[in-house]
């Protein structure tokens, strides 16, 4: 009789798990077709995170109310070692040159908050643990929807760590990955439905700033050119435009992602970029956009 054949075994796939780098194969190919040394990557990496230290101070101990609430606070790590008011995080992520969707901002926050395991008792009790979970929520969305740092509106914090991670991400490729599984549980109802993917942000260039200063431009209609060919823009005629546009936003709300600025915002942005003769200059718009 001819001998048995044997049978090949099949080796049983690997299962992923969360801590699963799942853009590692990509990253490995990229590596293999356009090879960077690895001293010029740590230097790059290197140059980043000096933005982003930069940017953070910026948006936290070089403004005297964090201070003031560090010395009124206890029990808290400093912002040097671990943790970022979650306030601050729409401000730092556009220092570092990106204008972000309200809808980014959330994604951003709920990959990087520092979020209090829910008490024992609201295990059990589902109607407190679900008034906790939209009180977090609602914490959250005010952090994003800011326009200012005002440290008292929201007591949120996120890991330094992780958002310096989503700031080289940025900076690197120009997007981050979004995955629900690095969400607090608070925030888990909020996310049930969404998956792992990588988000794009749009990036406050150049041109972007110059569309706008066109657009108002034209919109102003009352324009005069400066000495030396630079444009000048009638703070009269800025202020007419931007109430107008502030009335035409308010009435598509609920259409619009983005919040319209209040008014307090807007006269502050007007006196800010107000010069001499009650007129605003093209260097002077783009260089308070940025």
């Amino acid at each position: 009789m001819p001998p048995k054949q044997h049978k090949e075994k099949k080796k049983k796939k690997k299962k992923s798990t969360p801590e699963d780098d799942l853009d590692e194969p990509y990253h490995r190919w990229l590596d293999e077709t356009y090879y960077i040394a690895r001293t010029h990557r740590e230097h790059a990496a290197a140059v980043h995170m000096k933005f982003i230290n930069t940017a953070i101070k910026a948006c936290t101990t070089a403004i005297v109310p964090y201070n003031e609430m560090l010395l009124l606070t206890t029990g808290i790590p400093t912002c040097e070692t671990e943790v970022v008011p979650m306030v601050s995080v729409p401000s730092i992520i556009r220092s570092l040159g990106f204008n972000p969707t309200t809808k980014q901002l959330m994604q951003i926050g709920w990959i990087t908050a520092l979020v209090k395991e829910p008490p024992a008792e609201f295990l059990s009790d589902v109607l407190s643990r679900t008034l906790w979970e939209s009180e977090n929520e609602n914490k959250l969305k005010r952090c994003m929807l800011m326009t200012h740092i005002d440290f008292e509106s929201c007591d949120l914090l996120t890991s330094r760590k992780k958002l310096e991670n989503v700031g080289l991400q940025l900076l690197q490729t120009g997007s981050f990955v979004f995955d629900p599984s690095q969400v607090p549980r608070v925030f888990l109802p909020a996310v049930d439905l969404l998956r792992r993917v990588p988000v794009v942000v749009q990036r406050s260039d150049a041109d972007t700033l110059d569309k706008v200063f066109e657009t108002i431009w034209a919109a102003a209609n009352t324009c005069e050119r400066g000495t030396g060919g630079i444009r000048q823009m009638n703070i009269a005629a800025l202020h007419k435009t931007l109430t107008t546009a502030m009335r035409s936003h308010r009435k598509t709300s609920e259409t619009m992602e983005e919040p319209s600025l209040t008014k307090v915002e807007m006269e502050s942005l007007l006196s800010f970029v107000c010069g001499e003769g009650g007129n605003v200059d093209e260097d002077t718009f783009a260089l308070t956009a940025v």
